[in-house]
């Protein structure tokens, strides 16, 4: 069985890795490079609970930050663990509302080995593992959640196990100097994680891109997020295929031969090929007063606002900044309308009834749970 580690960097931009980082540039160069990876609902927590379950948010609860995830799911670490894997998560988890401290059990959604919550609050960092007892980090945070993980690989390693590691880590949504200085320091922490291990798989991804400028919040600066893979048997160089959040984990898990849960929402892709099969991704936006969903597909992204009742249609390959909706073109029209039709059938999948963001709170939320109906 091959291990993973996987490492989540929030805030990550594409235009980033070159060779001023070095350890992250060369990484990529030795893997693939997945140009078409699509955050399907740009919100950490949304993301994260996507990614661990498979599932879209009207199955995590996960409609907005700051919630605690439905947890009685089976889960991308669940399915690791009963296959003879041990785990561990290292850094903020964004799962359980507002909490630093996650006492064992439901919401840490399998993790049973190695769990580690990390929090910034006034320019201090503290942890919490498997006591409420907050401890003070004297090093940088991203330091010091490397050094924990290097050491829990370094275990693993040594019982013989295979070993799945996920490690998350955030950088400030900042387009300055600092931000490049900030993917700098973690680009020389993280040097070991990157290194490529014997049978090992290993993933450095975002839940995001960066919101810039009141940027439309579909935009491929957002939605389109970087991933990168390397290790053992991995070919070298970049695909195409689209990938959902919701596709992230049967399609690593594919590569472990892990079987995936049952009833996910997502599908495994195969993430070596450019060969576009069709496939089309849901996207969700929840902010308040501002509700949108969009299908994307490789070719287009279609939106509908729901304050306004706006249709929108952008080219992703001739019009990348989003600058043209075509939604008015009649020479697409038969692409608008099968983009329209496609996107309420895959709403309708998910039990998405296009509710205003007041509607989850009233209905879903319980003593700070989210309750929602399961499939």
């Amino acid at each position: 069985m091959k291990n993973l580690i996987f490492i989540c960097i929030d805030g990550l931009r594409k235009d980033c890795i070159t060779e001023q980082t070095e350890n992250l540039y060369n990484f990529c160069k030795s893997g693939t490079t997945l140009t078409n990876v699509i955050s399907c609902h740009p919100l950490e927590e949304s993301y994260f609970a996507s990614l661990i379950t498979g599932k879209h948010f009207t199955q995590t609860g996960t409609f907005k930050n700051g919630l605690r995830v439905y947890p009685d799911h089976d889960t991308f670490i669940k399915s690791l663990t009963d296959n003879g894997y041990s785990t561990a998560f290292i850094g903020k988890w964004p799962l359980y509302g507002s909490k630093l401290f996650v006492p064992k059990g439901r919401y840490r959604m399998g993790f049973d080995d190695v769990f580690v919550s990390f929090e910034r609050h006034k320019n201090k960092t503290f942890y919490c593992a498997d006591t409420p007892d907050k401890q003070p980090v004297s090093e940088s945070d991203i330091t010091a959640q490397i050094k924990m993980m290097n050491e829990a690989v370094a275990r693993f390693t040594k019982s013989g196990s295979p070993y799945a590691v996920f490690l998350t880590i955030f950088i400030p949504f900042k387009k300055s100097s600092d931000y490049l200085s900030a993917v700098k320091a973690v680009d020389a922490d993280i040097v070991d994680l990157l290194t490529i291990k014997k049978n090992t798989i290993t993933v450095v991804t975002s839940s995001l891109g960066t919101a810039l400028n009141g940027e439309k919040p579909f935009s491929n600066d957002i939605v389109n997020v970087p991933f990168f893979i390397a290790g053992d048997s991995i070919p070298v160089g970049e695909t195409s295929t689209l990938v959902g959040t919701t596709d992230i984990m049967p399609s690593i898990l594919s590569l472990t031969n892990v079987p995936s849960p049952v009833g996910i929402d997502g599908k495994s892709r195969s993430i070596f090929s450019s060969v576009d099969d069709g496939h089309s991704v849901l996207l969700v936006g929840t902010e308040r007063g501002k509700e949108w969903r969009g299908l994307r597909n490789r070719d287009f992204t279609y939106i509908i606002d729901k304050k306004h009742g706006k249709e929108q249609l952008f080219d992703n390959i001739g019009d990348p900044s989003f600058e043209n909706d075509l939604s008015a073109e009649k020479s697409i029209d038969v692409v608008r309308n099968d983009m329209k039709r496609n996107l309420y059938k895959k709403m309708l999948e998910i039990s998405d009834t296009f509710a205003n963001n007041g509607y989850y709170k009233k209905y879903w939320l319980s003593d700070g749970k989210v309750r929602p109906v399961l499939k």
